[in-house]
């Protein structure tokens, strides 16, 4: 091995192991703000506000399954509880349109500029997708529901997949493959 061939190899190194700590660097960003959501996710259920309405969802959401007549006729009286914890929470697809309704509201007037802009302002980032997706898959293992997975994605994506853009389906998608494929 020549010299020349030496600094070479050398530099591989370095610029490998550069690299490599890198990537963990990012991928550790990523992981953090997941573990974050982890923590934090839903927290505001147990604000009053939200705390006696979401007991009465939890009541016939484990006897009524999800997609089910009773459970829909629950979720329509709870909407004023239902619409508050999708404010404040942005995983909820819902929550950009609520903002900019919201917006709107506070101005007292119908402005597009101001719903476009609270809604431009809450739109889902990528780590909402992934929490959304994750959302619905603990709510069917918490609520033992026998549905297939697949068949619980189809209904979740039916309500909520209006509200995604292409890549933000595409990324439900990819993720609900991925906790099926993961077999827990």
């Amino acid at each position: 091995m020549t010299t020349e061939d030496t600094q070479d190899a050398l530099g591989l190194l370095r610029s490998f192991l550069a690299h490599r700590a890198y990537l963990a660097e990012g991928l550790g960003l990523v992981v953090a703000a997941l573990e974050r959501r982890a923590v934090v996710h839903d927290l505001s259920k147990l604000k009053d506000d939200e705390f006696a309405g979401f007991s009465r969802i939890n009541a016939v959401a484990r006897t009524h399954r999800f997609g089910s007549p009773e459970y829909a006729e629950l979720m329509g009286m709870e909407r004023p509880t239902i619409d508050l914890h999708f404010s404040r929470n942005s995983h909820h697809p819902e929550r950009p349109k609520l903002m900019g309704e919201a917006a709107e509201r506070e101005r007292g007037l119908p402005d597009d500029a101001t719903y476009w802009a609270a809604h431009a302002d809450a739109r889902m980032t990528f780590l909402d997708v992934i929490e959304m997706v994750c959302d619905w898959w603990a709510a069917r293992k918490g609520y033992d529901d026998p549905r297939p997975w697949r068949e619980s994605v189809e209904l979740n994506l039916a309500a909520k997949g209006k509200q995604l853009s292409e890549p933000q389906l595409w990324l439900a998608q990819e993720v609900a493959l991925f906790l099926d494929e993961s077999g827990r």
